[in-house]
């Protein structure tokens, strides 16, 4: 069986290295590596020429072109049985290919595998924390689960509608999914596998939404980086706006006037998901009971709007409001606004945080952090294993 990852990649040629070398340390042949360069300033094609590996291939984009596109130029590249996508700064764990060799024949060929992955964040990386250290996303559906499963129709439609709803019960990214080429294949042909400007977002969803057996692991198999040249990092840094520019990824120019309508400023992330469930929308309404939850990303944005510029931030959004979001606004969140303005400083910001807390599109879960000595993903790959230890 032969497995296919894609490595994106842009000017981060450290990173891209301890990648590669997680994927050349398996204790497994039948791989391909396509390493697809977004116009680097960096000689990556003299890089992965110096490895002499023809089971790494190299294409790279003329020209800088948003990271959605820069998915898809890998992707063609793609012949494997079975594909997963890794960051540059992510990384596989030892024995990935083999495990899975294994565990999708015991299975009978699923069409998608959704296991579980360590999240590393490098030293510095994260405010507050010097050190590095390694957590777990939330996953509904594996609850209290320990061995795999095959995930139900059902259960995997609940939670895409929680996407569409902007609440997030499972992780989207790409790193957490090893998917067959035939589905792949399947959920090209009406246009491109990765799509709007979050291209896991969509993708993740689109998986769940047409896959007939999906085969749930919960186990960590999968290294997902937070480096200091991360969209993560300059998220959790309050630096969005540049985050955005690494990914060239949000244009609305092209936008249907009717989507454009509903935009409103706030956090780049949240306008990123709507466009990424509204494509999602468009193309697999009919496999879907509820539509992209508007009004709530539009609250989520109005939040926003106040944490980043107060009540005279809010205000100047008032001519774009639509009516019954006046009336919300007029009668119960402006009176209650000010009331708050007048409030001692730290008494006002404790109840900001609870009410951002309760009001969050993101689980309220224990994400089992733990501080680790780990310089780098190739310290990661040495030293985690599947099995989790406190």
């Amino acid at each position: 069986m032969k497995f296919s990852v894609l490595l994106p990649t842009r000017d981060r040629l450290d990173l891209l290295k301890e990648a590669i070398e997680t994927v050349r340390q398996q204790d497994y042949d039948d791989w391909e590596i396509v390493v697809s360069d977004n116009a680097s300033a960096e000689d990556v094609g003299g890089y992965v020429g110096s490895l002499q590996d023809k089971r790494i291939r190299y294409v790279r984009s003329d020209s800088f072109i948003p990271v959605t596109d820069n998915w898809n130029l890998a992707l063609k590249q793609a012949t494997g049985d079975y594909v997963l996508m890794l960051g540059d700064d992510d990384g596989l764990l030892r024995g990935y290919f083999r495990h899975f060799d294994k565990t999708l024949r015991a299975w009978n060929l699923p069409e998608m595998v959704f296991h579980d992955a360590f999240q590393f964040a490098h030293p510095g990386t994260i405010p507050g924390r010097e050190t590095g250290f390694v957590q777990f996303a939330h996953v509904s559906f594996f609850a209290a689960r320990q061995k795999p499963f095959l995930l139900g129709h059902e259960e995997a439609l609940e939670v895409v509608h929680d996407s569409m709803a902007f609440r997030v019960t499972y992780p989207y990214n790409m790193q957490y999914s090893l998917v067959s080429m035939q589905l792949i294949e399947q959920l090209s042909k009406d246009g491109p596998f990765y799509d709007s400007p979050y291209p896991d977002y969509y993708a993740t969803n689109a998986l769940l939404l047409a896959a007939n057996r999906i085969l749930a692991v919960p186990q960590p198999w999968t290294i997902i980086g937070i480096s200091k040249k991360s969209f993560g990092f300059f998220y959790f840094n309050k630096r969005e706006k540049e985050g955005t520019q690494l990914l060239s990824n949000l244009d609305v120019k092209g936008l249907p006037e009717s989507v454009r309508a509903s935009l409103l400023p706030g956090s780049d992330m949240n306008t990123c998901w709507l466009l990424a469930m509204q494509s999602l929308q468009e193309r697999h309404g009919q496999l879907l009971r509820s539509k992209v939850n508007i009004s709530r990303y539009r609250r989520l944005q109005l939040m926003h709007i106040y944490v980043d510029g107060g009540l005279k931030a809010l205000f100047r959004q008032w001519s774009g409001l639509q009516w019954h979001e006046k009336l919300l606004m007029g009668t119960i969140v402006l009176p209650a606004l000010v009331c708050l303005s007048l409030l001692p400083a730290k008494l006002k910001a404790r109840i900001v945080a609870k009410f951002l807390f309760l009001f969050s599109p993101y689980p309220k879960v224990d994400t089992r952090i733990r501080a680790v000595s780990y310089r780098c993903t190739l310290d990661a790959f040495r030293d985690l294993r599947p099995e989790y230890y406190d």
